[in-house]
């Protein structure tokens, strides 16, 4: 499997040429970013409710506040309902301060030597949307800490859908 990347819910392939951004010119997460957001990434991702996929996801992002949250995916036997990682982070957030702006955002996923990038799946690239512009840096890490993808919302979400097509008729 090395050289996947998968989004965070139920992982899908999305791509698996092996080029996952590391030859683009952009600014990277500093490493005390990295570090911050995957330990709280991974202490999350410790309190995974995965019993049916067992797919273990943590996600962490900081905003502008310098606050730093947290959440995990937990699954429910349709998946209907299923609470994706961002989800959760994103939730607390809210209830927390409100509408803010994401600036950067880790995501662990996968197995320590399967090289899968871990990436949100759509519905969390539209979520994070709300909460952050196309210059959100994402790092997707194996659960070692390894970065497996750098990338930015705007390149996993090209073309995207806003309020602002709606709010500015």
């Amino acid at each position: 499997m090395a050289g996947q990347v998968r989004n965070s819910h139920l992982c899908r392939h999305a791509r698996e040429d092996g080029n996952h951004g590391a030859d683009q010119e952009r600014a990277r997460l500093k490493k005390e970013t990295f570090a911050a957001l995957f330990q709280a990434a991974g202490k999350a991702r410790a309190h995974s409710y995965a019993p049916i996929s067992k797919f273990n996801v943590g996600a962490a992002f900081l905003t502008d506040t310098g606050n730093i949250y947290a959440g995990t995916n937990v699954e429910e036997a349709g998946f209907n309902f299923t609470i994706h990682a961002e989800q959760g982070a994103i939730a607390q957030m809210v209830v927390a301060e409100g509408r803010t702006r994401i600036t950067h955002l880790v995501v662990i996923g996968g197995e320590p030597a399967d090289g899968m990038a871990c990436t949100p799946c759509g519905h969390c690239r539209q979520l994070l949307l709300e909460f952050a512009g196309d210059d959100l840096e994402i790092a997707a890490a194996g659960p070692d800490g390894d970065i497996r993808l750098e990338t930015t919302l705007g390149e996993l979400l090209p073309h995207a859908f806003r309020l602002s097509n709606i709010l500015d008729r």
